[in-house]
């Protein structure tokens, strides 16, 4: 490949396979003045926004189907990762990847990233950038095959694009040389999150009273979620606040075992377990909040790897509670109150602390808008990408030659 940027604007592919989603895209749209963007994925994943600026293509994905066809075909998913070392292979993907310049992809184990991988180790005909969430060292890697898998895209990729610092040390232990390695936080469109008046309407729809205070919950109904923790610490909070509601916002597995232990717990009528939104209107949605919470949990094979919502809602200007979990620290900072995962003690009294003091939720959230903007900003992030592919692309960033 020539050394040289390309005459025209640099041809990248976005692969992204399941895993898709407008939140990310923030980061992306814009480099779009600079960079021919185009996404791929699964059939069946998110949207990129509304903007239409894209068009993606779309690729079969078989464990990504088997995963939605119930328990079976979860269980099914989890044979094919165990006989192929990985899931969510694209099908054809390869044939769509010699007219790119750079193909841009995410983590080290999944197949959407070994395909290209192993194109590029053969042919050398595009350069290959890897985004990585994961922050445990050698996560996924319990069969032999399963870290050869993973082997093969560190010793391929020119570069990686560590989401934080953590994630950047778990390469390092991997073997990966600094030089290949820049941590880029994600972005977050601060003209979109920001802080705005409570939505009349979102609080019509809600059935809240404008003066009504909201502790929101945004992301996935599990247990690692921290969600029962959640629960059990508001259950103490009502104690003393009795007027103050719950709200989780999102879809999962533990939607009605929630609902079941509020109604256990005698505080059903004050919790609201909510669907997920369009992204689009979560802004209004991180706004309806007084205070925001993620009580992450680590698990023995995950712990949070970075926490978007928390970012978001620091950027609306919301004062967070969350946890000592993975990434968590490095994104919140001193502008929120982390406690110990698992601890429903420690949060209530966290909990409670910005619920007694509204001086303090106000101090805390200018804190946490001023930590997204210096922090997280998509602008930002988008110039760091930018600036990482034209050094990839120029050669400026070297990697061991598989030939």
């Amino acid at each position: 490949m020539n050394a040289s940027l390309p005459a025209s604007k640099p041809r990248v592919a976005l692969v992204r396979g399941p895993f898709l989603n407008a939140s990310e895209y923030q980061s992306f749209r814009p480099l779009l003045g600079d960079f021919d963007l185009c996404p791929i994925a699964a059939l069946r994943a998110g949207q990129l926004g509304d903007d239409g600026a894209l068009e993606v293509l779309r690729l079969p994905c078989l464990s990504a189907r088997l995963l939605t066809a119930g328990p079976a075909g979860r269980v099914g998913a989890g044979l094919f990762r165990r006989w192929y070392s990985a899931g969510f292979f694209l099908t054809g993907l390869e044939e769509h990847l010699s007219s790119f310049d750079l193909v841009h992809t995410a983590e080290t184990f999944h197949g959407f990233s070994v395909q290209p991988a192993r194109l590029r180790w053969l042919l050398d005909t595009f350069r290959l950038v890897v985004t990585h969430w994961e922050n445990l060292p050698f996560a996924h890697e319990e069969l032999p095959q399963a870290r050869a898998v993973k082997q093969r895209v560190r010793e391929t990729a020119d570069l990686f694009l560590a989401t934080s610092e953590r994630s950047a040390l778990a390469l390092r232990l991997e073997g990966v040389g600094p030089e290949r390695v820049r941590v880029v936080y994600p972005g977050i469109d601060l003209e979109r999150f920001q802080p705005q008046p409570k939505d009349a309407a979102l609080l019509a729809e809600w059935a809240l009273a404008d003066d009504a205070l909201v502790l929101l919950f945004v992301g996935r109904l599990v247990r690692e979620k921290g969600v029962y923790e959640l629960l059990h610490a508001f259950r103490m909070l009502r104690e003393s606040h009795p007027a103050v509601t719950l709200h989780y916002v999102g879809d999962g597995p533990e939607r009605r075992g929630l609902q079941q232990r509020a109604n256990d717990l005698g505080i059903g009528a004050a919790v609201f377990v909510r669907p997920a939104v369009p992204y689009s209107d979560m802004p209004a949605v991180h706004n309806l909040a007084d205070v925001f919470c993620l009580p992450s949990v680590p698990a023995p094979k995950w712990q949070e790897q970075f926490g978007m919502v928390v970012a978001e809602s620091m950027a609306c200007g919301k004062p967070v509670v969350s946890t000592l979990s993975g990434s968590i620290p490095e994104v919140v900072g001193d502008a929120g109150a982390l406690v110990q995962p698992g601890d429903p003690l420690s949060l209530a009294e966290a909990l409670q602390r910005l619920v007694d003091s509204p001086a303090l939720r106000q101090e805390r959230g200018a804190a946490g808008r001023e930590r997204a903007a210096a922090l997280f900003d998509a602008n930002n992030t988008a110039r760091q990408i930018a600036e990482a592919y034209r050094a990839v692309l120029r050669g400026s960033i070297h990697r061991e030659s598989p030939h």
